[in-house]
Order: C-alpha cells, then structure tokens, then sequence
C-alpha cells in the first residue's frame, strides 16, 4: 500500500507533527518513527511506527533537498514558481496543515486517474470516491489491506497503534462481507 509506504497508518494530525528528530535510523536500512501524541494517546507517552529501508531512502533524499534539515517539520508544502524561459522552480516552505493532506490525497487520486490506472470508472462514481477520500480512509483502507495479507489483529493492532480492536475487527468484518 502507498500509504505504508509514506505515512504509515497515521492520522492527519499526526502526520502534520512529524519533525526530522522523530526519524530514527534502524538496522538493515529500515528505522522507525517516534509518534509523540495520538487520538489513541492522550496520555503522551508516544509509539513507534515502522519505516521501510525504502520510506527511509525516500526520507534520505528528501533531507537532502530540505537542505539537510535535522529540525522542525518533516512535511513541508512546495512552492512552484518559473524563470523567464518557462522553467519550474521549486522552494520549499511551511509544514502542512492537516487539511492539505486530504488535498494532496485527492491530488494522488486525481493523478492516477488521469494516468488511467483507476480502470474504468465513471464521472459521479469518481467524484463520490474523490470526496470521500481521506487520511481516515487511508488508514482503513491499509487495515484491510493487512488482514487481507493474512495478517492477525494484534500484529495490526500494534503496527497501527489501534487502541482497541473494535475498529479493526469492524473493517475485517466489512471485507467478509464483501467477498
């Protein structure tokens, strides 16, 4: 799933709050993510989440243009300017807001639909599908993917920092019914 592979399950407030000393290198290329606060964590007390070598060299070369940032935001908005030949050029600004996750989701989905990889898919089913996006649903959308990869509800219980198994079990109940 995309959405393990940048943000992995987090919510949008969340992934808003992620600064570059949160990123911790591992073993074998992987690392992981110190989740400082949650919906689920009121308390504080923070989780780890866990980053693919892949999301790691990823998050390498994004330092890199960030200048080699070691602080503040690790999500930050792009601006988009061009030179007097027509040639883009991009700075890099301001963390996100939790709204322009959603944005950029939707501009994910707009992009693969553009590209044809949605199949066939007509307008107001598109649309429908475009307005229900959100980090929430990406979040579920990577629960189901879990236990439909044979996954058990502990194991994604801990790897999405659920709280309670109710929610998860409901989403795995869902696909029952839909197979």
């Amino acid at each position: 799933s995309s959405a393990s592979h940048s943000t992995p399950g987090l919510r949008r407030p969340e992934i808003v709050a992620i600064r570059w000393p949160h990123v911790e290198r591992g073993n074998a290329g992987g690392g992981r993510l110190f989740v400082p606060r949650s919906k689920a964590d009121q308390e504080g007390a923070g989780a780890y989440a866990y980053l693919s070598a892949r999301t790691m060299a990823a998050l390498a070369a994004w330092r890199a243009a960030c200048g080699g940032a070691r602080d503040g935001a690790l999500f930050r908005r792009l601006h988009r300017t061009r030179d007097k030949s027509g040639a883009d050029i991009w700075s890099i600004g301001t963390a996100l807001t939790a709204q322009s996750v959603t944005l950029i989701y939707r501009a994910m989905l707009d992009t693969a639909n553009a590209a044809g990889l949605l199949g066939s898919i007509d307008a107001a089913e598109y649309d429908a599908w475009r307005t229900s996006l959100t980090a929430h649903s990406t979040r579920v959308g990577l629960t189901q993917d879990l236990f439909v990869a044979g996954q058990d509800l502990a194991g994604i219980m801990q790897a999405l920092r659920w709280k309670s198994p109710a929610q998860p079990a409901r989403y795995a109940q869902a696909l029952s019914v839909e197979a």
